[in-house]
């Protein structure tokens, strides 16, 4: 099924950082930005789709209410929603995603809530096609959930430790997977044996994840195992790689 790429993170996130938010060129597109006056809520338009920022570029927290979440669900269309560490949003608070109903590209990054309540709440997201999460603290069983997002093809998790059974359960996920990022605190990555469940993964196209501890031989291994991906064991820093999270 052809659908149009959405814009790749890492311009999205330059965009921000260099130019600041976009402001509307028509009268309707204005009163639309000024309803979020004020409430820590960008929307703007790039390349004629609407987006959402929930960021601070100073990096100061922000307070952000229920109910001015709850008026995105009135701005048309949005397809891609980024919101960062200052947002301070945690479990309850992405009830508003479940209206959101054209959303195909959602990050979060420095989550710092309950995983759980938050991935049933982008479960609810039926057209959610990429997603990326770094998070403090990311259980194994919370990973099942993401299942309810029955589209997402393009999965970037970040989390302070991996375990081999984290591993296992995204292997054990029924979903699309054609890109695959995931990163951690560790130094060193897992060992061959901890990543034998992502060679399973032979619809991936793009693996990239942190392994420093594996030899050139069992690198090749890897590579080997999964023929038609792009297969990236590299030692980049996991916030370059949750920057990173969608190439093409």
């Amino acid at each position: 099924m052809n659908r149009s790429a959405p814009l790749p993170l890492a311009t999205f996130l330059a965009i921000l950082l260099l130019v600041g938010f976009a402001q509307a060129e028509n009268v309707d597109e204005a009163a639309l930005l000024k309803k979020f006056d004020g409430t820590g809520i960008q929307v703007y338009r790039l390349e004629e789709k609407l987006y959402v920022s929930l960021h601070n570029k100073f990096g100061l927290p922000m307070e952000i209410a229920a109910e001015d979440l709850a008026l995105l669900a009135e701005v048309g269309p949005i397809e891609t929603i980024l919101i960062g560490t200052e947002a301070q949003l945690t479990g309850d608070d992405y009830a508003f995603l479940a209206k959101l109903k054209s959303v195909n590209r959602l990050a979060i990054s420095g989550y710092r809530g309950d995983c759980g309540a938050l991935l049933r709440h982008v479960g609810r997201c039926p057209g959610l096609q990429s997603f990326s999460l770094f998070a403090m603290d990311l259980k194994v069983a919370d990973i099942a959930q993401l299942n309810d997002a029955a589209a997402i093809t393009e999965l970037s998790l970040c989390c302070k430790r991996l375990t081999p059974a984290h591993y296992s359960e995204v292997r054990n996920l029924k979903l699309p997977l054609e890109s695959l990022l995931l990163s951690d605190f560790s130094s060193q990555g897992p060992s061959l044996n901890e990543l034998s469940p992502l060679m399973e993964l032979h619809n991936l196209k793009l693996l990239e994840l942190r392994a420093n501890a594996l030899s050139p031989e069992e690198s090749a291994q890897v590579a080997e195992a999964l023929p038609e991906c792009d297969v990236r064991l590299s030692s980049n820093q996991w916030r370059e790689n949750f920057s990173r999270f969608e190439r093409r």
